[in-house]
């Protein structure tokens, strides 16, 4: 069995009308994530939420990078480049209580974010 995608991540440029537009058109739901321009966003029950970045994450604006949960970077950064892929090899401490990420690149160049959880 692969690993679940766990969380979707789209970026904007203007975080307050890309929250109106999904909010609207949608019905997104939306929380902030502390001062950063970021806001997590729940879509329906059983479905993967994500968050609306304008932080400039690796795709740029108007981008969409999705978040696959594995239980350890090393295997699959150095996978992702053997199989033609690209990683800087950098592992981001999100927060102690939600986890790390890492970030490689298919072959195509399309970001894939690797998702670790703090606790389990």
């Amino acid at each position: 069995m692969g690993r679940p995608i766990c969380h979707l991540e789209i970026n904007v440029s203007d975080l307050e009308r890309a929250k109106k537009f999904y909010g609207e058109l949608l019905g997104w739901e939306f929380t902030s994530w502390g001062d950063a321009p970021y806001a997590m966003f729940t879509t329906a029950e059983g479905s993967i939420g994500g968050g609306l970045s304008a932080m400039g994450a690796p795709s740029g604006a108007g981008g969409v990078c999705y978040y696959a949960q594995v239980d350890e970077f090393e295997s699959y950064l150095a996978k992702a480049v053997e199989l033609g892929g690209t990683t800087d090899g950098n592992v981001v401490h999100i927060d102690d209580n939600i986890g790390d990420c890492a970030f490689v690149g298919d072959p195509d160049g399309n970001p894939v974010g690797l998702f670790k959880a703090a606790h389990g």
